[in-house]
């Protein structure tokens, strides 16, 4: 039992581990903003956006990890829904529930 314990938790640890450094490379990269120009440029309603949030998230979790969806993608799309001005609160619930 303890040696199924450990593996399982130093997989979820690799796994955040992992998200981490991806995410610090994104930001060092400032994909976020250039993501927000370009989908500013496109003028999307927020209703568009958090659709296409949705059916991302449907998406990625036939073969992703709810905890590694929300490390991986949550800094992406932030910037984009406040460039969109929604209501991060409620974007927030929206990401929580799908």
């Amino acid at each position: 039992m303890i040696a199924e314990t450990v593996r399982t938790t130093a997989m979820v640890g690799l796994i955040i581990a992992g998200a981490f450094v991806f995410n610090y490379a994104i930001a060092n990269e400032t994909v976020p903003q250039s993501l927000q120009r370009a989908l500013i440029a496109w003028n999307p309603s927020p209703t568009m956006f958090l659709i296409g949030v949705n059916l991302l998230f449907l998406l990625l979790a036939c073969v992703l990890d709810a905890i590694t969806m929300l490390l991986v993608l949550v800094p992406l799309l932030v910037p984009l829904a406040a460039g969109l001005g929604l209501d991060l609160v409620h974007f927030g619930v929206v990401v929580i529930l799908t």
